[in-house]
C-alpha cells in the first residue's frame, strides 16, 4: 500500500486548483458547446454580439467565440500548456465578461441561451462570479506547472494534438446534432 503524504497547505492548494480547473473549465466547455449546439442560441449570441461589437466584427466574433470558450475550457481542464493554457482561459472569460458588463452599463438588454434557455444575459451577481473566476484562474496560472495537470508531462505537440482531437470530436458531435435538429424541424414543417 502506497501512502502519499501531503502537507495541509499543499492539500488546500490542491483542492483549490482542482476546483478551479473543474468548475471554470467545465463552465467554459459547456458554454461553448451550448452556444454551438442550438440554432436558437446561435441567433441570440449573434444578436448579442451585434449590440456589443462593430458591425464588421459581428460574424467573426459570433463564429470564433464559442469555439474559443470550448478550447479554453479544455486547456484548463487538462492543464495543457501549463500557465499559458490557464492564462488563455482567463483571457477568454475576462473578455466576454467585460464585453457583457459594458453592454449592461450601456443599458442593452441582451439574451443568453448558452444552455438552451433564453434569459437575460448575466446578472450583476453572475458578472461578479465571473470576475472571481478570472482571479482564481490567474492565481492558478501564477503557480505554474501543476501535478494536477494531466497534460503537464506531455510534449507541446502532444498537448496540441490532444486538445485538437477533443475539440474536433466535440465539433463533429455538435454538427451531427445540429443537422439532426434541422432534419426534425424540416420533417415537422413539411408534414
Amino acid at each position: 500500500m502506497v501512502v502519499i503524504s501531503v502537507p495541509a497547505q499543499g492539500l488546500a492548494w490542491t483542492a483549490f486548483e482542482l476546483t478551479v480547473r473543474l468548475v471554470v473549465g467545465g463552465l467554459l466547455v459547456a458554454r461553448g458547446i451550448g452556444v454551438l449546439r442550438s440554432v436558437e442560441t446561435w441567433r441570440q449570441v449573434w444578436l448579442a454580439v451585434h449590440q456589443i461589437a462593430p458591425a464588421g466584427l459581428v460574424r467573426p466574433i459570433a463564429m470564433v467565440l464559442p469555439i474559443a470558450e470550448m478550447v479554453a475550457g479544455i486547456l484548463l481542464l487538462l492543464g495543457a500548456f501549463g500557465s499559458r493554457g490557464s492564462v488563455a482561459a482567463g483571457l477568454v472569460l475576462a473578455s466576454t465578461t467585460v464585453a457583457i458588463g459594458v453592454a449592461r452599463a450601456r443599458g442593452l438588454r441582451l439574451a443568453d441561451g448558452a444552455f438552451g434557455r433564453l434569459r437575460p444575459l448575466l446578472s450583476p451577481p453572475a458578472l461578479l462570479r465571473n470576475a472571481v473566476f478570472v482571479i482564481a484562474i490567474g492565481i492558478v496560472a501564477a503557480q505554474g506547472a501543476s501535478p494536477l495537470a494531466v497534460a503537464a508531462t506531455w510534449s507541446a505537440w502532444l498537448q496540441a494534438a490532444v486538445v485538437a482531437v477533443i475539440t474536433g470530436i466535440a465539433g463533429t458531435a455538435i454538427a451531427v446534432l445540429r443537422r439532426a435538429q434541422r432534419q426534425r424541424f424540416t420533417a415537422v414543417v413539411c408534414a
